[in-house]
């Protein structure tokens, strides 16, 4: 029994010992908990005071007064001459001049090839002797008879009328004679046929006489000058085989392949060289909506690789292709390397550095660089530089406010959502209306309720550093 009650005992003092103990903790706990109050307190008051004490100077932009960066687009196309011709002759032959090869710069109008035109030659000299003669037969037409075939027609014409009338008088001497029945019917018969056949003879004579005297028909010259045109078309012929013979430069360009050699016999069409024109052209296939901003004369921009040149757009292919669903933007450049001057006001998006190359050759894989603007935006959408903005927790984003349109202020924390960005610029959405006055930099150097001045208020793009912010 007396061992009980000590147990007891021992229970009782051993759980007044760790109240006592418990309390004594408590007590200490809730001491350095009011100390730390009163110095955080304390800290607070320090740093309003100080704040209070001190304006620090920032630079602001008002919210809407940046414009958005332009963003390049590149569209990949190729290169091909404005003008290709495989040239061919227009006759078969032997070929036996070809003064071009690969490389060879030509203007137009040079004879690139010829034919051998020994059978034209030949030809030429035939039809050329049947025309003479055709044109001397015309003369003589032309000029009618000469005067001693009219003297000699004449002449024939009063023999024959000498001789009708010596038959005349024989068939009145053997009319008279029949009366007195001195001639037999034989004779007077004879009298009147031969009286007959003269007066025959003497009307054709006096007939020709008078044709010489009226002078050639018109219609036989006609048909005479008829001739000689026919003549003088064999002749046009064989010029024209000359010139089919022959294959000449149809615009200035270069040689980009020689076919043949001398020496084979060719058929009609046949290609002999390939000439394309020293004008490049570039073949972009772009989104219908970007071909339909596009117009004919516009200056962009093309690049392969870091060398740039400018080009005019001098069509636009009319259809959407069906399989790539694209429409071809036609960009002529010329053969030299030279940028022309952009019209006053226009820019063109730097896609490298080089603006010289010797790549710029037919065939080629070249890219069209196209800026977009991104001016417009979704209503209370805005551009701000990315030295505005600072990330807070859970992933959301704040710019810093100075309200009012006083050179100072407090500054106000306001949340934004980040839509994109493009390195230097943002554009956000949140609690920012178009003129509120945004702090352009130096976000670390503040904080809600922080007094500042501002020293600047830009309406345009990205700030300058103060002295003493951080890059």
């Amino acid at each position: 029994m007396h061992h009980s009650q000590r147990l007891r005992r021992t229970s009782l003092l051993t759980a007044v010992a760790v109240f006592v103990v418990g309390l004594s903790v408590w007590v200490t706990t809730q001491s350095m908990g009011q100390d730390n109050n009163q110095s955080s307190l304390k800290t607070e008051d320090d740093r309003s005071l100080t704040n209070r004490g001190r304006l620090t100077p920032v630079r602001t932009i008002q919210v809407g007064s940046v414009p958005g960066p332009e963003v390049t687009h590149r569209y990949v196309g190729k290169l091909a001459a404005d003008q290709t011709s495989l040239l061919s002759f227009q006759r078969s032959g032997r070929i036996v001049t070809i003064g071009v090869n690969e490389g060879d710069a030509v203007k137009q109008g040079d004879i690139i090839a010829e034919l051998d035109q020994a059978d034209l030659d030949a030809q030429e000299k035939q039809i050329q002797s049947q025309l003479d003669a055709a044109e001397a037969t015309l003369a003589e037409l032309e000029a009618g008879p000469r005067p001693e075939t009219i003297e000699a027609a004449r002449a024939r014409v009063r023999d024959l009328a000498s001789n009708l009338e010596l038959a005349k008088l024989n068939e009145k001497r053997q009319q008279r004679l029949r009366g007195q029945q001195a001639t037999s019917e034989a004779e007077f018969d004879r009298a009147i046929q031969n009286a007959q056949s003269w007066n025959n003879k003497y009307d054709a004579a006096n007939a020709e006489l008078n044709e010489l005297l009226a002078g050639t028909r018109k219609e036989k010259v006609l048909a005479q000058q008829a001739t000689c045109r026919a003549i003088e078309a064999q002749l046009q012929q064989v010029q024209t085989q000359r010139r089919y013979s022959t294959i000449v430069a149809p615009f200035d360009g270069l040689i980009a392949r020689r076919l043949l050699d001398i020496g084979p016999v060719v058929s009609i069409g046949e290609p002999i060289v390939e000439l394309v024109s020293h004008v490049l052209e570039a073949q972009i296939a772009t989104p219908p909506k970007t071909a339909a901003k596009l117009a004919a004369g516009r200056q962009v921009q093309l690049a392969i690789g870091n060398d740039l040149r400018v080009g005019t757009v001098s069509r636009i292919e009319p259809i959407i292709r069906r399989q790539a669903r694209t429409r071809l933007v036609y960009v002529q450049l010329t053969h030299h390397g030279d940028l022309p001057a952009l019209p006053e006001g226009k820019e063109i998006a730097t896609c490298g550095r080089n603006n010289q190359g010797n790549s710029w050759i037919s065939g080629q894989v070249v890219e069209l660089c196209l800026g977009l603007d991104n001016t417009n935006v979704a209503p209370q959408q805005y551009w701000l530089p990315v030295t505005a903005i600072q990330r807070a927790a859970r992933g959301v984003w704040t710019v810093m406010v100075v309200p009012g349109k006083q050179s100072s202020g407090v500054c106000e924390k306001r949340a934004i959502e980040v839509l994109k960005t493009d390195g230097n610029l943002a554009l956000v959405r949140g609690m920012v209306t178009r003129g509120e006055r945004v702090i352009a930099n130096g976000l670390h150097r503040l904080a809600t309720g922080s007094q500042v001045e501002v020293v600047t208020d830009n309406q345009a793009t990205s700030p300058v550093s103060l002295p003493g912010d951080e890059t």
